[in-house]
């Protein structure tokens, strides 16, 4: 379907371009073809002392010839007032082609023996016709089908009075013959401007849509994107996240929401997503979800991770499954008034729980891929942990542990639990230093989208130093 679209879209657009070009060389080709029968009237004029012996002949080929001329203005005067459209600019193409062959072949019913004179007009009337299509050719924007309609008709009315004037047969087969010689020059000269100016139109065509869809990429990224929440940095839970996509846009997504609670200290839900597939359509169907989880919240501000997991499932499983579409999906719930965490895990990879004495808890996942099965036999299985200040939640997409090495394995699992448990950074650079890392590992560009967030509850001190920047930074602005 999107080849046939694409396919009819250049067609048309090649179309209206050749109309646009092909009026304009038109009235190129007719003002060349007048002023070239204009110096022929001229040199008919300055043979006047050959004809003298014959001046009924003489006027007989001086009215040809203005009348030729007067056929041709006709034709300019027509295209430039009237702004035909450009079937009509071919059809009056071929006639007047095919006019000027059959104006050709009257020469065969006129007697041109006499002195200085050439007692056979066969081959100048072909000569004729030829140069007059060789010259359209090199003006006109024609296709192949075009010229070969036109030369048809042509050969037909040569065929038909060669034929019946020509005497003995085996010559007019000679020169029914070299009329495709004849005309051969125009053929290739039409089919090679015909070939070259498509595929110069193709690049412009396809240049100008890449164009055009990565400024509409840019938009379509700029709107996903603030789907995405802001990073918290003030109260007692703070997070933050980085967002490396495959390609312009992707297919990972990090919801929060806060729900009601004593100021300073309200519980924090935040959903990971990881919808199948990359690109455009990923991005779409992060859209829906995004729709989906804003209901949910909004009818259950205190809604738990195991219940939210089914209600995202039951929503995959009733309008996205059906298009092979499926998400992996990590919901987790911090209370910081009971220090418990409270998560549900639909397939993602396991998230990494680092306490404040350094140790390292993978949090499995507990459920499979939301959509994959009906509504009824979902079971989320949500588990809860404590989580006290100090503690830190690390949560990534699978694009983390596919990165692939320069020889090509997957930089796994094991490396980030390694890492994460070695390393120590501030509160909020986590997710940019593991990307960084990645990056410095990966060999070539990103194979998945990568997000990775951090959550972390803040000590006593560092939260109110935190809070106390957060409101001098506000007063300034």
């Amino acid at each position: 379907m999107a080849t046939a679209t694409f396919t009819s879209e250049f067609t048309q657009e090649f179309d209206a371009e050749t109309g646009r070009l092909l009026r304009r060389r038109f009235l190129w080709f007719l003002g060349t073809m007048l002023a070239l029968w204009g110096v022929s009237l001229l040199s008919m004029a300055l043979m006047w002392r050959q004809m003298t012996e014959r001046p009924l002949l003489f006027a007989l080929v001086v009215l040809i010839a203005v009348v030729d001329i007067s056929v041709l203005a006709w034709f300019f005067r027509r295209v430039r007032r009237s702004r035909p459209d450009k079937p009509t600019i071919l059809r009056l193409t071929r006639i007047l082609l095919i006019y000027i062959g059959a104006m050709g072949l009257s020469n065969y019913f006129i007697d041109f023996s006499g002195p200085g004179m050439s007692g056979s007009a066969f081959p100048g009337a072909t000569i004729n016709f030829s140069f007059a299509f060789l010259m359209a050719c090199v003006f006109l924007p024609w296709s192949p089908r075009d010229v070969l309609r036109t030369v048809g008709v042509v050969l037909g009315l040569h065929a038909v009075v060669y034929m019946a004037t020509h005497r003995p047969p085996s010559l007019a087969w000679l020169w029914l013959v070299a009329f495709p010689v004849f005309v051969a020059p125009g053929v290739v000269v039409c089919w090679v401007k015909h070939s070259t100016r498509m595929h110069s139109y193709k690049m412009r065509f396809l240049t100008n849509r890449y164009g055009e869809v990565r400024r509409e990429m840019t938009d379509a990224r700029r709107i996903h994107e603030d789907l995405f929440p802001q990073p918290r940095d003030v109260g007692d839970i703070v997070f933050n996240y980085t967002y490396q996509p495959m390609r312009l846009i992707g297919g990972d997504y990090l919801y929060c929401y806060e729900s009601p609670g004593i100021e300073g200290r309200v519980p924090v839900n935040v959903v990971l997503l990881d919808v199948t597939g990359h690109g455009l359509a990923a991005a779409l169907t992060v859209n829906r979800l995004h729709g989906e989880l804003e209901r949910i919240f909004a009818e259950d501000p205190h809604a738990q991770p195991g219940h939210v997991l089914g209600l995202l499932n039951r929503y995959v499983h009733l309008t996205l499954a059906q298009h092979s579409i499926y998400a992996s999906a990590v919901c987790l719930r911090i209370d910081p008034t009971t220090n418990e965490l409270t998560y549900a895990n639909a397939g993602h990879p396991p998230m990494f729980l680092r306490g404040i004495d350094g140790t390292i808890e993978e949090l499995d996942s507990t459920a499979i891929v939301l959509g994959a099965c009906r509504p009824e036999d979902f079971q989320a299985d949500p588990q809860s942990h404590t989580f006290v200040p100090g503690d830190m939640l690390i949560a990534y997409t699978d694009g983390a542990m596919e990165a692939r090495d320069d020889k090509g394995k997957c930089i796994g699992r094991q490396w980030l639990t390694g890492m994460i448990a070695g390393a120590k950074y501030e509160p909020g650079e986590w997710p940019r230093r593991i990307i960084a890392e990645l990056d410095a590992r990966r060999t070539g560009p990103p194979e998945d989208d990568t997000l990775v967030i951090e959550v972390q509850r803040m000590l006593a001190t560092d939260a109110a130093v935190r809070n106390a920047e957060a409101r001098k930074t506000a007063r300034l602005t």
